[in-house]
């Protein structure tokens, strides 16, 4: 860019007034009770019940922390260009987060803007930005072949254009300029033309053809206008900059000079011009910002393809991605020169000449940070050693990411770094010859040698021995040193058959001197003894479980002797057991806790803690190994058709103990394929819950814990209107007698025995203790307590209330109520009564169910089937399906 500038659950009562109705109720008291009983005492109970089923686990580990601790909200993937306002403010296209990032000139993060879609305010990989006199910013949106309007704040404004040909579309436009009268210029790449708009967007005119010659463009990708209204485009696939008048008459056009004079711009980008119209453009391939005069008269360049903070590319595609690809330019009203810098996903501001003023993005120089970190190993101390071919050295922190040291002197450019059982430190580089150096614990140069060539540059120290292995990705082969660099053999080729490499990328070896070996090429892990003999591998290209894309790193569990893999290219680490049965994984492509962007090295410490070098996004992770066998109780309410339904349960380590602030992912199957419905939090007590409103019909559900992949025992929901009864215990004494209150205690899967209930009689402002009782092995629970006229009684667990009633006087002795009487209410979630609704009572003859009677639900939700109830085993069903029943 280059311009100056309360539910809805169903629940019913079905009351029996018998004594020996209770036992029909004693399998459905359950779910009125779910409405207020505490969750820990219903899932005690459904523990009891039927207890967890374990699945594989997909990870056994959970993220803990990482560092630098980078300001997540701002994290660049893909900066693409970079525009600044009238204040100084820097605004930057973060195309493959498809959003705008608004920094102050420090590179202080302020706001960001855009989400994924093509709605309005929405982007798909926006690359070009510009902004107007107003700080109106626009924004070359190139997967929707649009451009959109934003004010500064990131408020919508306006868009045009859409996929095409004719005047006013774009087939993927790549920048936006706007000139000091507010007419912006747009580079739409793939027509190979300059289109003009008004600031509405309101077609002008166009310029530009396919071709090679004046005024012809290929492929051209940025642009920016000068004060004096003088137009400079990157024809890019001519390898030249072409000057327009404002009206895209053609003037001039000059290639590079300097350093690229012999051969032209390689990969030509970004363009800004400054207030002395002063050019400056970027490089992508070779990293360099060369300085014109308008006229295109060469004065200077700075930066370069490499590692270093001064440079703008990076060299080794081994290790990280390819060139750059692109590079956005701007420049401020103060001369200050900025660059989206593709290959570190970060920004970097120089002055006119060139001099590095500030850094701020993923990759940077500063102790603590990385710039594109690589190979990684734990020392004998438990310290965590980086190596970091972007900043040319190796640096050291403890096991919680406090930085310790670096190590600069006489590291070259490291990748692959190991210790020793004595602290010693080994490192490799890829290169020709490619040198092996070995350290004291404090980074004292002791010794160097070289391998053959290599690109990889995998190094291990086997613990027990002292023997170094190098896996050699030129020559497909493993070179073994002694510790002092004596070479001692050889073996491997290239190949895809056993014992066979294409481009090794990872080394490890375990406490009995097996070697294990990331095969990049063949998509598998190959296993060794320590002279080479082939023992077995495992591994395929794909996505599964235990399927590779690109392995590059590998570790052994010095305690286990698990084998954990860089799986780089599917973005995550893969566990296994040392003879590759699959154990494990986690990871998944993105910047946030516990994803990855194409993550190289890994190591394992002494505690089974796992560190990760995150490459792509200039990080180190580590995570922590849960508990074993994990389990999640779960609680799935029921709901009928367009209600809402409540998903529920518990997680508890091995030890039975709850599991606070942990995450699990609640998840819907749709065909074959499991889906994301929520992510919930546990509570203290290890507790989760959701509410969703569902319409449609019967659907499996199932909780995944998100750190070690234990997923509850799958319970079906079943979508049905649902009644179910509680245990009418009203008697009606006259004054203040002694009466027993009882009933039954249990759930869809049974009586619930031993469990403790306690009854409570309200005084009239307020519930109070009356007795405590304990369920028997059958269920049943029964307490003695002084009954007098309008004396209300419940029962609950916990205290939460479940049943009560009001006791009324009746007769001058004491009786128990046998009321022969079946009746029902129905009331939904916000105790609103069902109306309407037909109820149908039926007997079990021996051989089907029989039709005993029907009613119809009042205006209150009641429904009276009448005085006499047939003996057996009944039900209350809703368009005869069943939906309580028991035996009489």
């Amino acid at each position: 860019m280059g311009a100056i500038g309360g539910g809805l659950m169903t629940y019913a009562f079905l009351r029996f007034g018998c004594r020996k109705c209770s036992q029909l109720s004693a399998g459905l008291v359950l779910l009125s009770m779910l409405l207020v009983a505490s969750p820990d005492s219903v899932l005690a109970a459904e523990k009891a019940a039927s207890g967890p089923e374990r699945l594989t686990a997909s990870s056994g580990y959970e993220f803990e922390r990482l560092w630098p601790q980078l300001a997540q909200q701002w994290h660049l993937d893909n900066p693409s260009d970079v525009a600044i306002d009238s204040s100084g403010n820097v605004y930057v296209t973060d195309t493959d987060n498809h959003q705008i990032k608004k920094f102050d000139s420090s590179g202080n993060f302020l706001s960001k803007w855009g989400a994924s879609g093509s709605g309005d305010g929405q982007l798909s990989a926006p690359e070009g930005i510009g902004i107007d006199s107003s700080d109106n910013v626009y924004v070359a949106d190139t997967g929707n072949h649009r451009i959109q309007k934003f004010d500064s704040s990131g408020t919508f404004l306006a868009k045009w254009g859409d996929y095409g040909f004719g005047d006013g579309k774009f087939n993927s436009p790549t920048d936006v300029a706007v000139d000091l009268t507010g007419d912006v210029s747009v580079v739409d790449s793939k027509n190979h033309r300059v289109q003009k708009f008004d600031s509405s967007g309101n077609f002008d005119y166009r310029w530009g053809s396919q071709g090679t010659g004046d005024g012809q463009l290929s492929s051209p990708k940025f642009i920016a206008v000068g004060p004096s209204g003088n137009v400079y485009v990157t024809d890019t696939g001519n390898r030249r900059i072409q000057k327009f008048d404002s009206g895209g008459s053609f003037i001039s056009t000059w290639k590079a000079k300097g350093s690229l004079s012999s051969f032209g711009f390689n990969d030509l980008n970004g363009i800004a011009v400054d207030s002395g119209e002063n050019v400056y453009a970027a490089d992508g391939l070779v990293g360099t910002i060369q300085k014109f005069d308008s006229v295109g008269n060469f004065i200077a360049e700075w930066g370069g393809k490499g590692w270093g903070v001064s440079k703008l590319g990076h060299l080794d595609d081994s290790i990280i991605s390819d060139s750059l690809q692109f590079s956005g330019v701007a420049v401020s009203l103060a001369g200050k020169v900025y660059v989206a810098d593709v290959g570190h996903d970060n920004v970097r501001k120089f002055d006119s000449d060139g001099k590095l003023v500030n850094v701020w993005g993923v990759h940077s120089e500063g102790d603590g940070r990385f710039d594109h970190p690589a190979g990684i190993a734990i020392s004998s101390s438990g310290n965590v050693l980086v190596a970091e071919p972007g900043n040319d050295r190796i640096q050291e922190f403890d096991a919680s990411g406090g930085f310790l040291s670096k190590w600069e002197d006489s590291v070259g450019s490291p990748v692959g770094v190991a210790v020793d059982s004595s602290g010693n430190v080994f490192t490799a580089e890829p290169g020709y010859p490619a040198p092996i150096r070995k350290f004291d614990s404090s980074g004292n140069l002791l010794d160097d040698w070289y391998a053959d060539e290599l690109a990889s540059a995998s190094i291990a120290v086997d613990p027990a021995s002292g023997h170094v292995y190098v896996a050699d990705s030129i020559y497909s082969w493993i070179l073994k040193f002694d510790s002092d660099g004596k070479f001692l053999g050889n073996w491997g080729k290239y190949g895809p058959g056993d014992g066979q490499y294409h481009r090794p990328a990872g080394i490890a070896v375990d406490s009995n001197g097996i070697v294990f070996v990331a095969d990049r090429g063949n998509d598998c892990i190959h296993k060794f003894d320590s002279d080479g003999k082939f023992l077995g591998k495992w591994g395929s290209y794909g996505p599964g479980d235990g399927q590779f894309k690109d392995p590059s790193g590998i570790a052994v569990d010095p305690s286990s002797g698990n084998v954990y893999v860089v799986d780089k290219n599917n973005n995550r680490i893969q566990e296994f057991d040392s003879d590759g049965k699959f154990l494990g994984k986690w990871g998944s492509y993105g910047i946030g806790n516990g994803q990855f962007k194409n993550p190289t090295g890994v190591a394992v410490d002494s505690d089974g803690n796992v560190f990760v070098s995150d490459t792509d996004n200039g990080r180190i992770q580590k995570f922590t190994p849960l508990p074993p066998n994990v389990r999640i109780w779960p609680r799935w309410s029921t709901a009928p058709y367009g209600y809402w339904s409540k998903l529920a349960g518990i997680v508890k380590d091995k030890n039975d103990l709850p599991m606070a602030s942990t995450r699990v992912y609640l998840q819907y199957k749709e065909g074959d394929t499991w889906k994301w419905l929520k992510t919930v939090t546990t509570n203290t007590t290890g507790y989760y819950q959701h509410w969703f409103y569902y319409g449609g019909g019967n659907r499996t559900y199932r909780a995944r814990h998100a750190a070690s992949g234990e997923y509850s025992n799958l319970t079906t929901p079943t979508f049905t209107k649902n009644i179910t009864t509680w245990n009418n215990y009203r008697p009606k004494v006259k004054y203040c007698q002694w009466t027993k209150l009882h009933g039954m205690y249990g759930g869809p899967t049974g009586v619930y025995p031993n469990h403790t209930l306690y009854l409570q009689r309200w005084n009239g402002s307020r519930w109070v203790w009356q007795a405590t009782v304990k369920t028997s092995s059958t269920g049943y629970y029964a307490a003695w307590a002084p009954v007098c006229p309008t004396t209300k009684f419940r029962m609950g667990t916990w205290g939460s209330a479940v049943t009560s009633a009001a006791v009324t006087k009746k007769g001058s002795t004491l009786t128990a109520w046998k009321n022969t009487k079946v009746h029902a209410s129905i009331r939904d979630g916000y105790g609103s009564a069902l109306t309407g609704w037909t109820l149908h009572l039926q007997k079990w003859n021996g051989s089907k169910w029989t039709w005993q009677g029907s009613c119809r639900t009042s205006s209150t939700g009641y429904c009276n089937f009448g005085n006499t109830v047939p003996s057996g085993t009944i039900r209350v069903a809703t368009g005869g399906s069943r939906v309580v029943s028991g035996t009489l």
